[in-house]
């Protein structure tokens, strides 16, 4: 109650808790089976990498050479 003023505390004291029956299980959307492995993330990364590279080569070379665009995909 000290990190919080009166009003905040109060309205977090009051907020609904979602309670279910079910148990969390962590899921990796990178990949079929929702585990998590490097290789996924790894390919994940490449993939973003080569995205990038491939839109800032294409801006460098289409009709406004020299200008780019760093894009965030």
């Amino acid at each position: 109650h000290d990190i919080f003023n009166p009003v905040d505390t109060q309205n977090i004291l009051n907020m609904a808790i979602f309670q279910t029956n079910n148990e969390d299980v962590p899921i990796w959307k990178l990949s079929r089976d929702g585990k998590y492995i490097v290789k996924s993330a790894y390919y994940y990364i490449l993939w973003r990498l080569l995205l990038i590279t491939m839109i800032y080569v294409k801006l460098q070379i289409g009709p406004l050479f020299g200008l780019f665009i760093i894009l965030n995909v």
